[in-house]
């Protein structure tokens, strides 16, 4: 399902800007298109109930009272790659990815906002969230950022076990890079009260008692709010309108996001090399691949 354009219309109660059902058939492939929730209280922008395989997918949450997603993945291990995904505007709360009771496959390479949330008590923004029963995650190679609404998180959720949360970049998170309500940052660097937010640093010391988290590798600085991207809100000066933003990261942005990602091909990941317009990701065997949804080798 490849090249297309879809947005929700207006509904009483939920819109949906791309719904795929299925169970547990064979994995739909979900490419290329961009995918727009409509307008309602409740909207979501590709919501997707059964195994798939979604890449290089724009993807925007719509507009809304009550809550917006971007991608709501809800009881199926999808592998998601190389897609831009923005949690849509909501009066209240938003989410870029949203995960509820989830064997995961891998998410890999994506570039996430949180979307833009109310500026109300408890409204929050968050790029990737776990809503239980999340494992065998690998994490790896994303940009997390939000960029409005009362909290601010790159990753929020609890009880997410087998996970591996490598080499991803955070921005733009002020609330927290990493928050887990079952996990514990052990160095507290970040210095409020609360051992379950935690900062960059405390993210890759993340331990919840066992070894169900394997976290290391990521980068940035939860609290910049300076954009990375060649041109965040595009033409129009609006992030919530994914076509003619650029947000392939410039050529002045250090090691640690150009060429920080783990390399697909050395750790050999069978399902993508390429990025998000089909420019091959290096492979040089001494560096890794860019960070996010486009490779930048300037």
């Amino acid at each position: 399902f490849s090249g297309n354009t879809m947005t929700g219309g207006t509904g009483a109660t939920q819109s949906y800007g791309m719904y795929a059902v299925g169970g547990a058939a064979p994995f739909v492939i979900v490419s290329s298109n961009l995918i727009k929730g409509g307008s309602a209280p409740t909207s979501y922008g590709f919501y997707v109930i059964t195994p798939a395989t979604v890449k290089k997918n724009r993807i925007e949450g719509g507009t809304g009272s009550t809550v917006a997603y971007g991608l709501y993945n809800n009881g199926y291990a999808s592998n998601i790659n190389n897609n831009q995904i923005y949690g849509g505007t909501n009066s209240n709360s938003t989410y870029g990815i949203y995960l509820l009771n989830v064997n995961m496959g891998p998410i890999r390479n994506n570039t996430v906002n949180g979307g833009s949330a109310g500026s109300g008590a408890g409204d929050a923004s968050i790029a990737l969230y776990g809503g239980g029963g999340q494992q065998d995650a690998a994490i790896q190679n994303n940009i997390f950022f939000t960029t409005s609404g009362t909290d601010r998180y790159c990753i929020k959720g609890a009880g997410m076990t087998d996970t591996y949360l490598e080499n991803n970049y955070f921005w733009g998170c002020p609330s927290a890079a990493m928050y887990d309500g079952t996990a514990s940052c052990q160095g507290n660097n970040d210095g409020d009260a609360s051992n379950v937010t935690c900062d960059v640093a405390d993210t890759n010391d993340l331990t919840d008692g066992g070894s169900t988290w394997t976290a290391s590798g990521n980068v940035g600085d939860a609290d910049s709010s300076s954009s990375p991207f060649t041109d965040i809100d595009g033409a129009d000066n609006d992030i919530s309108t994914l076509s003619d933003n650029n947000w392939m990261v410039t050529t002045s942005q250090g090691a640690s996001l150009k060429s920080g990602g783990l390399d697909g091909v050395e750790d050999g990941w069978a399902d993508f090399t390429d990025d998000f317009a089909d420019t091959t990701r290096t492979d040089s065997g001494s560096t890794g691949w860019t960070i996010g949804a486009y490779e930048q080798d300037g």
